[in-house]
């Protein structure tokens, strides 16, 4: 990727390159600032490349993946959710050597990811941020987004303890998701072809609840199982993990959270509490049974049976809703 073409690109428009401030597998993002108002934004930069050969040092994204992104936050924008993610300003494309570059600016949050600032909190502040991600995740599907890319690195964390949820590269608003999403938090009802190397996986909220519990649990737990198992069978990947996570039960001092982290990650995504019963959970502080789980869930039986990745849910577990 050609850095120096980036600022040009910014600085012809009206932008001053303030730092930059990460990257991943589709985007670059910098601190920007407006010459003439003097505000400060964040810029995420994505490619595409109209070279199907081209061997470039970046991974590069295709002109669907660039639109999604933009209406996705877009949606969240009109939504007003602008507590919970950056909202989108504006948008602007450059076709420069046989590359798309589109430029997304949006709101810069200051603050520190969810991976750095943890070791710095207090086990009451880690419970309270905890329940705020929960709560901040429960808000968003309530208008049907799903964002399926949860890790500590895509959560923000400010100063005053608010969270801010970043990166909507595979992200949803809508319910069933089909996503071709794969990486150390991918969900385990992502099933891939690999004859026709398609992916036919369908998410719902119970997926982010997943990966939420994935990191809830690597971060306490300070295990590296997530990264050591990846590429493993992904059934037995998942049943690896939740043995693991079995250890958070003699972490007393996290008390409610180390008996729902473990329903958090179960394989069956039917089994697993939706955002509204780990907040009554932290609420009352009566864990919910399985049984009760997946009565609660049945609504979302009809579209994992359809769905060709529900290999994954258990034949006993569909028959007790029958």
């Amino acid at each position: 990727m050609d850095e120096n073409l980036i600022s040009r690109i910014l600085d012809e428009k009206g932008w001053n390159v303030l730092d930059e401030l990460g990257y991943g597998r589709y985007g670059f993002v910098y601190k920007i600032e407006d010459r003439k108002s003097h505000k400060v934004y964040a810029v995420k930069v994505m490619i595409a490349s109209e070279d199907p050969d081209d061997d470039d040092d970046f991974s590069e994204t295709n002109i669907e993946d660039l639109d999604k992104e933009i209406r996705i936050l877009g949606k969240l924008t009109e939504y007003k959710q602008c507590g919970l993610v950056p909202c989108l300003h504006s948008t602007f494309r450059v076709q420069k050597r046989g590359r798309m570059y589109a430029f997304i600016i949006m709101d810069y949050i200051e603050g520190k990811t969810l991976n750095n600032i943890w070791e710095d909190l207090s086990i009451e502040e880690r419970k309270n941020i905890m329940k705020l991600i929960i709560l901040g995740i429960k808000t968003l599907q309530s208008i049907g987004f799903i964002h399926l890319d949860l890790h500590g690195n895509n959560i923000m964390i400010t100063k005053n303890m608010n969270v801010y949820f970043l990166d909507f590269g595979i992200s949803c608003i809508q319910q069933p998701c089909w996503a071709p999403i794969g990486g150390w938090y991918t969900p385990p009802e992502h099933n891939k072809n690999d004859e026709k190397k398609e992916y036919n996986s369908v998410f719902s909220e119970l997926s982010d609840i997943y990966q939420l519990g994935l990191l809830f649990g690597e971060l306490i737990l300070q295990s590296d199982i997530i990264k050591s198992t990846f590429g493993d069978d992904i059934y037995e990947r998942c049943e690896t993990i939740q043995t693991e996570w079995e250890k958070l039960k003699n972490k007393d001092e996290y008390s409610y959270w180390r008996k729902i982290i473990p329903q958090m990650v179960k394989c069956n995504p039917i089994e697993r509490p939706t955002a509204s019963m780990i907040l009554r959970e932290y609420e009352t502080g009566e864990i919910i049974s399985v049984k009760e789980i997946i009565e609660i869930n049945n609504k979302l039986v009809h579209f994992y049976k359809e769905s060709e990745g529900s290999d994954i849910i258990k034949t006993s577990s569909l028959i007790s809703l029958n």
